[in-house]
């Protein structure tokens, strides 16, 4: 009751924007919301939030109780978004286009000005508590459910369900999601959480306190990861060997090395899955040779598929790409559907309709290089490494250790995020922005 009573009262300093804005962090994860015309789910409970947040901001702004510093790396996401205008030319429906523009206008304008709201660090670490509050709500409802869903056998919104998929093994057919539309998207999300929760720990750690409970945290939000059943868990594993550097004892130096092993073997298993569907794996042995033989599939898997539809439409509209939101049309006529008929035979026995435009690329780089062009490329690849620049140029002007080690772990997150980039798109994420937005703050307040 105490802790509960404690943060109650840490509330009680902020005003009202500042509440709004830590409303905004507490149910930016919960986003089961139904099918709404022409935006589909792509506005949520947030979004109504962010509004209210953004009218207060600017009303501080014009008030000039807020300075509008537009630094380099504002800058960069500002020619990101610039760098994806010149798609519209060839954007066969340019209301989709508008519509997965001004969604990455949203996130762009939300990671700039959380940024420049969040001036002290007091604010700064309470939007961090708040956003382990709702982590470990959604953890909680994602391993019950799926624990439910075992003993019971009964359906729950908390778990996904791809029934559809015939020739899955069972056992990968039921995944958490939570509160999340899908088990990426939780995967994803937790990816975040870990990054944050490395960071409330290292501040117990420098200041000699037990790290007990934050390890227990960082092991659950890992146990829902893995009950998502996602690739997601090889960029995670490597950013928790990346976060953990900074801890020094016996025990820590050991997990660094466990998840070193674990981040290297989970990269070439994902490149591996990613590229042909492996699965099944059959060993045998010959009774009479006593020779044993291992047998798996090497079928191009639809991941794969879909890349190579995206590096020709890359090929044919290298400038300007397909326009955004444009691959889901474009992949019919670009997609190799002889290759594509085995690859998702796999899943749907009998598939062979040519005519299907279901799928999205499924991959940062490719998807939105298709879809942009080279203009695009640009625009993204600058912001990704100008971030990356700026934090690690930062981390080693700073004169406190512990403010080295935070940008330590915001790297971390950045690098394991990227590896996940190449089988997920990282750029339409909200938690990904906002994970982003909180590391620039840090820079603006590392040395308070």
């Amino acid at each position: 009751m105490s802790i509960i009573r404690n943060f109650l009262n840490e509330l009680k300093k902020f005003d009202f924007t500042q509440k709004i804005v830590l409303s905004y962090i507490f149910v930016l994860p919960f986003m089961q919301i139904t099918n709404m015309p022409i935006v589909k789910q792509k506005i949520q409970i947030s979004e109504i939030i962010f509004s209210i947040f953004f009218i207060g901001f600017m009303v501080k702004l014009i008030r000039k109780r807020i300075e509008l510093n537009i630094d380099i790396i504002l800058k960069l996401a500002i020619f990101l978004i610039l760098c994806l205008i010149p798609s519209f030319i060839n954007a066969q429906d340019k209301l989709v286009s508008s519509i997965e523009f001004i969604g990455i206008i949203y996130l762009v304008i939300m990671f700039g000005t959380i940024s420049l709201f969040i001036k002290t660090k007091d604010f700064w670490l309470m939007s961090l508590k708040v956003w382990m509050l709702a982590s470990l709500i959604i953890a909680s409802f994602g391993i019950g459910g799926y624990v439910y869903y075992i003993f019971s056998a009964k359906p729950n919104t908390f778990v996904a369900y791809f029934t559809n998929l015939q020739c899955v093994d069972e056992i990968f057919s039921f995944r958490v999601r939570s509160f999340f539309q899908h088990p990426n998207m939780l995967a994803t999300y937790m990816h975040v959480s870990i990054v944050f929760i490395f960071i409330l720990m290292l501040r117990k750690y420098f200041a000699k306190k037990s790290t007990g409970i934050f390890l227990a945290i960082v092991v659950s939000f890992l146990a829902v990861i893995m009950l998502s059943k996602s690739r997601m868990i090889a960029g995670v594993f490597l950013s928790c060997a990346l976060c953990f550097m900074p801890f020094r004892k016996l025990h820590f130096r050991f997990l660094r090395y466990i998840f070193s092993v674990a981040a290297v073997l989970c990269i070439i298993f994902v490149i591996l899955i990613t590229t042909w569907w492996i699965f099944p794996v059959n060993f045998s042995i010959d009774s009479k040779t006593r020779k044993a033989s291992v047998e798996f599939n090497v079928l191009p898997h639809t991941y794969l598929v879909r890349n190579k539809a995206a590096v020709r439409m890359v090929m044919d509209h290298p400038f300007l790409g397909v326009g955004m939101g444009g691959y889901y049309k474009a992949n019919v006529s670009y997609t190799d559907w002889d290759e594509a008929i085995l690859a998702y035979g796999m899943l749907y026995p009998g598939f062979d309709d040519p005519g299907n435009n279901f799928v999205d690329p499924h991959s940062t780089i490719l998807g939105w290089t298709a879809e942009t062009g080279f203009f695009g490329f640009i625009g993204i690849v600058s912001f990704f490494v100008g971030l990356l620049v700026i934090l690690i140029r930062r981390r080693s002007s700073c004169t406190t250790e512990l403010s080295k080690y935070i940008l330590w772990i915001f790297i971390g997150g950045e690098l394991g995020f990227l590896v996940n980039s190449f089988y997920i798109d990282i750029l339409t994420m909200r938690h990904f922005w906002f994970m982003n937005a909180m590391a620039v703050a840090y820079l603006r307040i590392a040395e308070e």
